[in-house]
C-alpha cells in the first residue's frame, strides 16, 4: 500500500567492480534513498565505507502530518553515515 500504512523499504546502492584502472582499485558507489527513510544501524552495520555519490532529498516534505520526504537532520545523518564525497539533491525534494 505505501507509507503511512507501511514502511519504505527502497533504498539503492550501486557499485562498480573490478575497475584495474582506478588509485585504490575500487569503482565507482552510488547510494539513492527517495525519501531518505533510511535504518542507521543498518547502515552502519554494512560498512559500506565511502559512497561517492549519493542521492537524497535535502528538506523534509510533509503531507499534514506525516513526512513524505525526511531531508534536513535524516539527509545529513545519511551522509555522515556513508561519508559521501559528492551530494546531488533528489529533484522531488523541491517540488
Amino acid at each position: 500500500m505505501g507509507p503511512p500504512w507501511s514502511t519504505r523499504q527502497n533504498d539503492y546502492f550501486i557499485s562498480e567492480e573490478n575497475v584495474g584502472d582506478s588509485e585504490d582499485g575500487r569503482g565507482a558507489t552510488l547510494f539513492y534513498s527517495p525519501h531518505c527513510d533510511f535504518d542507521e544501524k543498518a547502515l552502519r552495520e554494512a560498512r559500506l565505507g565511502r559512497v561517492d555519490l549519493c542521492i537524497t532529498p535535502l528538506t523534509t516534505v510533509r503531507l499534514l502530518s506525516y513526512p513524505l520526504l525526511r531531508g534536513g537532520i535524516d539527509g545529513a545523518k545519511v551522509r555522515s553515515v556513508l561519508l559521501v564525497m559528492q551530494l546531488l539533491p533528489d529533484c522531488y525534494a523541491a517540488t
